[in-house]
């Protein structure tokens, strides 16, 4: 999904991947052009705001960024929240928890 906005400010699209509630919070996975760099280009970020907060104070957002030595990876193509299954939970000592699984 594409949140558009129109004239001037059109470079400040949002391009949704995903959204999903967990607990008492709504947290969002999008992409937008990076207009305070030089060169403007796309990255990814997470956003989170408490269910009951009605004025937009609780919100909050971060970049995710996946990189290599060589090579930034910017565009989030797809997310899916989920417990990890037998091989990647038994690498954890604590009991199985809900991650979050971005692919670049």
């Amino acid at each position: 999904a594409k949140l558009a906005v129109a004239g001037r400010l059109s470079e400040y699209d949002h391009h949704f991947i995903k959204s999903f509630a967990h607990r008492s919070s709504v947290y969002f996975l999008f992409y937008r052009r990076d207009l305070k760099s030089q060169s403007r280009e796309y990255k990814t970020y997470i956003s989170r705001i408490c269910l009951d907060d009605m004025s937009y104070y609780s919100y909050v957002e971060v970049p995710l960024v996946c990189r290599t030595d060589s090579k930034n990876y910017n565009l989030l193509q797809a997310v899916q929240v989920g417990v990890p299954g037998v091989q990647l939970g038994a690498m954890r000592r604590e009991p199985p928890a809900e991650v979050l699984v971005g692919v670049f």
